[in-house]
């Protein structure tokens, strides 16, 4: 009986070790198939992980290169309108620049013509002053002609009886005086000398100088 005992005491813990072993062979059979799932997953991960990453990539580089082409097309844009304002200063400097020397020759014109006005009324102001110079001694050279022939002819009017002597005296201080207040001409002195007293008498009044 105690042989019996331990015989059964041995199968039970054989069995138990044989369902243990079952037990074991399960679990690392469960726990292959989960490391098999999470391998599987894990793969699974890195390779939409990689498709991330290839897309991240590639967004990035599109980025850039948009990046790129805005910085490349500011800057032309940015170059064109430097280029254009450069351009429209120049023609405005150009412009300002034609404007100034016309208007400078413009000036300069005026000045020109102002000086020559300026020396044609000096000449017209000295032409005048010498002309009323002229008259003032035109005039008195007449008041004194006049006088000189009303004093003539008061002589010979007062007395027609004159001697042809007296009469040729009287003839020679007007001839006299015509030679000193006007220009000298040809003179006729038949007439004086042929007229008779009686008709110089005639002349009531000073002869009036007309002015040519």
């Amino acid at each position: 009986t105690a042989l019996r005992k331990t015989l059964d005491k041995v199968e039970r813990e054989k069995l138990q070790t044989e369902e243990l072993a079952h037990k074991s062979i399960y679990n690392r059979d469960n726990v292959d198939r989960t490391l098999s799932r999470l391998e599987e997953e894990n793969i699974g991960l890195q390779r939409q992980l990689q498709e991330l990453q290839a897309a991240l990539a590639e967004a990035e580089q599109a980025h850039a290169q948009r990046l790129i082409d805005l910085t490349t097309r500011h800057r032309a844009e940015t170059e064109m309108e430097t280029e254009r304002l450069r351009s429209a200063q120049q023609q405005a400097e150009r412009l300002l620049e034609a404007r100034e020397r016309a208007h400078r020759q413009k000036v300069k014109g005026l000045e020109e013509q102002n000086s020559l006005l300026k020396d044609q009324i000096t000449q017209e102001l000295r032409k005048r002053q010498l002309y009323i110079s002229k008259s003032t001694r035109a005039g008195e050279e007449i008041s004194d002609l006049r006088s000189a022939l009303d004093t003539s002819l008061t002589n010979i009017i007062r007395d027609p009886n004159l001697d042809h002597v007296l009469l040729e005296q009287e003839a020679r201080k007007l001839e006299e005086s015509l030679s000193y207040g006007l220009p000298v001409t040809p003179r006729r002195r038949s007439p004086m000398r042929n007229s008779s007293p009686g008709r110089l008498g005639g002349y009531t009044s000073t002869p009036q100088y007309r002015p040519g």
